[in-house]
């Protein structure tokens, strides 16, 4: 419904809304790693990607869990349209796609 979202925090950790941006709340991360940029999904489900290939996900909305990564440079920017399925971008412009949540990735 448009109420829920994530922004970028300050290293380890992630914001989070539920009343549409009226307020926001700190999520702690499992790294303290620099979050550079998230793709919401749905309210319960976040992609995060930063320095070092970082990649995160939450599923339930509150609990982040750090994924396999396909790169070790730093990530840069992830567009994502389900919990399985993510595309992510380093800095030296290589793409990446997962469509087993991170399990396994493939250069684009």
């Amino acid at each position: 419904g448009g109420r829920v979202g994530w922004q970028v925090g300050r290293p380890g950790f992630i914001q989070r809304t539920d009343d549409a941006g009226a307020t926001w709340a700190e999520q702690p991360l499992p790294t303290q790693a620099q979050v550079t940029a998230v793709a919401p999904v749905s309210s319960r489900v976040c992609w995060a990607v930063g320095a070092s290939g970082l990649v995160l996900q939450t599923t339930d909305g509150v609990v982040w869990r750090r994924l396999s990564s396909p790169t070790g440079a730093g990530l840069v920017s992830v567009t994502a349209d389900s919990a399985s399925r993510a595309t992510v971008r380093a800095a030296d412009g290589s793409t990446y796609e997962t469509t087993d949540a991170g399990a396994s990735w493939q250069k684009r």
